[in-house]
Formats: structure tokens, C-alpha cells, sequence
């Protein structure tokens, strides 16, 4: 599991996606993340990784 607990900056998106990317490439069984936009990123791309939204969860940037 990877709790991926930080909020993603509008101009340094792509730095968290790739970090679901990578995690779901290098098999994470699931994540807990934080960020509703990201959560949204990784079902799209990755459907078959399990998530979990983080107790800080929160909309923060105009992709949540």
C-alpha cells in the first residue's frame, strides 16, 4: 500500500500523477490518497487499483 497524503500544485500536476503512474506500474496493491482529482486520475488510468481516501482529504486545485 502507498498513502499518497500531499496535495497536488496546479503547475507540478503531472509530478503526482506519474507517482500513480509508477506505483500502479510497480504493482502497489492499493493507495490511500488525499486529493479527489488525483483519485479521479488514478481510476481513470489505472481501474484496477484500489483506493482509499485519505482522512485529509480535501479539494485543494481546479482538478478536484
Amino acid at each position: 500500500m502507498l498513502a499518497l497524503n500531499t496535495y497536488p500544485l496546479p503547475d507540478a500536476w503531472e509530478r503526482w500523477t506519474q507517482a500513480v503512474d509508477r506505483a500502479a506500474r510497480y504493482g502497489v496493491d492499493a493507495m490511500i490518497v488525499a486529493d479527489p482529482g488525483l483519485m479521479q486520475y488514478a481510476c481513470e488510468k489505472h481501474p484496477g487499483l484500489r483506493l482509499h481516501l485519505s482522512v485529509q482529504g480535501s479539494a485543494t486545485n481546479y482538478d478536484a
